[in-house]
């Protein structure tokens, strides 16, 4: 049997296993959610929980977390992930 791999939230910083956090790389397309976990590279790994999505990370931060230069990334693309995770969570809370 496999173990389950560690990541750490890059919001809060707890370490979980990776099938209980959303995956965020980055592409020829922007940011992407990986669900899948089917494209390569680097990842930021984030709870699916209200707290951990309810406010988009600094573009700093995540531009480290992800080795992307300066400038790469806009706010425009943190702001529609986030709010894509933060919307799926609120959906799983209210259909339980």
């Amino acid at each position: 049997m496999r173990e389950h791999q560690i990541r750490s939230c890059a919001v809060c910083r707890k370490r979980e296993p990776q099938d209980v956090l959303f995956r965020i790389s980055f592409s020829e397309r922007g940011l992407v959610l990986n669900e899948e976990r089917g494209h390569g590279g680097r990842g930021v790994y984030v709870h699916r929980t209200i707290s951990c999505t309810a406010k988009p990370m600094e573009i700093g931060r995540i531009s480290r977390a992800l080795r992307l230069s300066s400038g790469v990334l806009q706010k425009q693309m943190i702001d529609a992930i986030w709010n894509q995770m933060h919307q799926e969570v609120l959906t799983t809370v209210t259909s339980v």
